[in-house]
């Protein structure tokens, strides 16, 4: 936890500190010229590296705000293909997710808050089974749940 509040309190003094050099040093930059704050509208904003592959993108699926970042990966052949690691959004029910992918691109780690109010934190094996969880009720009791290779669950906490 104490990692967790020192990332966000790095995180926002960072943006801060960005925010004032970049207002001090291109003040034309980030105000129009009768001194309201620019914007950058856009539905698909794409990030790429020095040779133009795609590594990032930010965007609209079904109206909902996805940012997948991709990793590079060396294939067999020799080729290089990008896997999507890590994806930030809002999922199907409208609730915020957290997705973390293995080198081969299968969603491991899900962290999510759905609609309800309920708090879930899911890791899965490389078939996709669920191997662990951790999920907390809006207004109710915290549930732990740990499952064999099969996925199915072997600990469960309250029974």
């Amino acid at each position: 936890m104490g990692l967790y509040i020192t990332a966000v309190t790095l995180g926002i003094f960072g943006g801060i500190a960005g925010s004032l050099i970049l207002r001090l040093l291109w003040p034309s930059m980030a105000t129009t010229d009768d001194g309201e704050p620019r914007e950058v509208r856009t539905t698909n904003l794409t990030l790429v590296d020095a040779e133009g592959r795609e590594r990032g993108v930010l965007k609209l699926v079904e109206g909902r705000p996805i940012l997948l970042l991709t990793a590079e990966r060396l294939l067999p052949s020799g080729d290089r293909a990008l896997i999507p690691r890590l994806a930030i959004g809002i999922l199907d029910d409208d609730s915020p997710g957290v997705e973390l992918a293995d080198p081969d691109g299968k969603m491991r780690v899900l962290l999510r808050v759905t609609a309800d109010g309920t708090s879930a934190l899911e890791l899965t094996a490389r078939n996709t089974e669920a191997r662990a969880a951790l999920s907390a009720l809006a207004n109710g009791p915290a549930t732990v749940t740990l499952a064999d290779e099969s996925g199915r669950a072997v600990f469960r906490q309250p029974p």
